[in-house]
């Protein structure tokens, strides 16, 4: 319905993408905007090195003004990171900028975010229609299972807008 808390996210997240922010300003806002939505993959996607990294969707509501946000974190360091630690990364960022702890962060989920670099057209894996890599969505989290069914297509929907001319899909699929 129009008042759940999926509506309310994707109106807000879809008036982010357009540039038209219903949302009341007070003195001192503007926290949430300094919260990226997409993780940085840009290091990671550089090159042509295949890599498979755990990632975590969550929700940063600012609790002043009743603003929030999706956003998708990975973990960086490694592929054998937990989705515990994407939570902690994201929450550092936040406690970064915001010393009165007006940002919560509330994770909804996780799965795994997987690059496939761009290669020869012989068919090999990576190669994509956009001819510089693909991001395939997927899997679950032990410590961050979604409540009803995966929000991949989200995950996806965000990191497809941080990085349009790659090829980026989702599936509910495991490992």
């Amino acid at each position: 319905g129009e008042h759940s808390l999926a509506r309310r996210l994707l109106d807000r997240w879809l008036d982010d993408i357009r540039g038209t922010d219903t949302s009341a300003a007070v003195e001192g806002g503007g926290l949430i905007e300094r919260i990226s939505s997409a993780p940085n993959l840009d290091a990671l996607s550089n090159g042509h090195k295949h890599w498979r990294r755990k990632y975590v969707l969550c929700v940063v509501s600012d609790v002043m003004t009743d603003e929030c946000k999706l956003v998708v974190r990975i973990h960086e360091l490694d592929d054998y990171g937990y989705h515990m630690d994407c939570y902690r990364q994201l929450v550092g960022e936040c406690r970064a900028i915001d010393d009165k702890r007006r940002l919560q962060v509330e994770p909804l989920g996780g799965g795994r975010i997987e690059f496939n670099p761009w290669c020869d057209g012989d068919g090999n894996d990576g190669v994509t229609h956009s001819g510089y890599g693909s991001f395939v969505v997927y899997g679950y989290s032990n410590a961050f299972p979604f409540e009803r069914q995966p929000l991949h297509d989200l995950s996806a929907a965000i990191v497809q807008h941080a990085y349009p001319f790659l090829d980026v899909s989702w599936h509910d699929g495991g490992y």
